[in-house]
């Protein structure tokens, strides 16, 4: 790729980028505008309006979801707990937690990590990545380690009751999860309609080639 060609790619990219700075009263740095660019590339909002639209449909499904959290904890662990494999067996290797400990524990773990994952994301953060692969393999551990008692024969645990822990915990952390996505996205998006009420910028409208 010659001289040519570079330029030629940072015109298109240019092109293509959706935020214009109409003014020189109040504009955002270099580093708001590549965040604010890299939200809209990724969320492809059609236009302002919609851009607000995204904001109230994201934290509505954010808030939907965490209540369907409370409630399957609720009626899957404390109410129904015996039912549904029981919350008894060996205590976790880490810390000593008992399973409902850990039912409280990994949907925290789950949230943390999804937050910490998607803002370096969009950040590009190292540390940020790192923390929240921590937590994630520690989710991870938590989840199964009902299944690994179990099969290592460890004394009080049975193979259906320690399955049935892990199905739990496994649809806990998926619904925070995906509550904890929409609720960044939420945030995100009320940023970036801050950056565009708060400084002299304009999103052009979607392409519609």
């Amino acid at each position: 790729m010659g001289p040519e060609d570079a330029l030629s790619s940072k015109g298109e990219e240019a092109e293509m980028s959706r935020l214009s700075v109409s003014g020189t009263l109040s504009v955002p740095d270099k580093e708001q505008l590549e965040l604010a660019e890299a939200i809209l590339a990724r969320l492809n909002p059609a236009d302002s309006h919609e851009l607000r639209q995204m904001s109230t449909r994201f934290g509505l499904v954010s808030g939907m979801l965490l209540m369907i959290v409370a409630l399957f904890w609720f009626l899957a662990i404390h109410v129904a707990g015996n039912e549904w494999g029981g919350n008894s067996g060996p205590s976790s290797i880490l810390f000593d937690l008992n399973f409902s400990q850990i039912s409280w524990l990994v949907p925290v773990l789950v949230f943390l990590a999804t937050l910490l994952v998607s803002l370096s994301r969009e950040r590009g953060g190292a540390i940020t990545a790192t923390l929240g692969g921590v937590f994630l393999i520690l989710v991870i551990y938590l989840a199964i380690e009902p299944i690994g008692h179990a099969m290592l024969a460890t004394e009080g645990s049975d193979l259906m009751i320690s399955l049935m822990q892990t199905v739990r915990l496994g649809i806990l952390g998926v619904l925070v999860h995906y509550s904890a996505r929409h609720f960044l996205d939420a945030m995100l998006v009320t940023w970036v309609r801050s950056v565009l009420a708060g400084f002299d910028v304009v999103l052009a409208p979607q392409d519609e080639d």
